[in-house]
């Protein structure tokens, strides 16, 4: 039975976020490390954002586009929502600072337009690099909106990292079996 290929879009994702994936509007490899899992503690996040950005993927929720065709036909059509979140270590400069605040905070909007230039262009998302096809439609995701916030260390209730999540969504085409 086929299905969404949830795993071919997260790894396109960090394929295109981290290897500098693609041939038009890529983002450089330095830009962000390697990824950490959002479950981490604030300060286990700061932690390992230390010597960089570090990033996390996940595909956080699908439902039925309004335009899906009666369950009984062969074609399946979902919206899949992705989001990318990128953690950024504040040391004591950063949180005492105006003008160092503002660079970290800025970077962090910036991470949205990379983001967003590199995984929206048509194409960008068909395949990963080892030709497994994501299933979205145009080969790309939208973009539906970033938000940051400085989060506190749990320990001393001092600020430790700036995190922010970016929003995309996508367009999953399944050809299902019809006997």
């Amino acid at each position: 039975m086929a299905n969404i290929n949830v795993a071919a879009i997260i790894t396109r994702v960090r394929e295109i976020v981290d290897d500098a994936a693609g041939s038009l509007r890529t983002i450089a490899s330095a830009r962000f490390g390697e990824s950490f899992a959002v479950e981490m503690t604030s300060t286990e996040q700061s932690r390992k954002a230390v010597s960089g950005p570090k990033y996390d993927v996940r595909l956080v929720s699908t439902e039925r586009h309004p335009s899906n065709p009666p369950v009984s036909g062969s074609t399946m059509i979902y919206t899949v929502h992705v989001e990318v979140t990128v953690a950024r270590h504040l040391n004591v400069s950063h949180a005492t600072i105006d003008a160092n605040r503002d660079t970290i905070l800025s970077a962090a909007i910036e991470d949205a337009d990379y983001l967003c230039q590199a995984l929206t262009y048509p194409g960008s998302m068909t395949q990963t690099s080892a030709a497994v096809a994501t299933g979205l439609a145009s080969g790309c995701l939208l973009f539906d909106g970033s938000s940051s916030e400085i989060v506190l260390n749990e320990a001393g209730g001092h600020a430790s990292l700036v995190r922010a999540v970016h929003k995309f969504h996508g367009i999953a085409v399944v050809i299902t079996a019809t006997s």
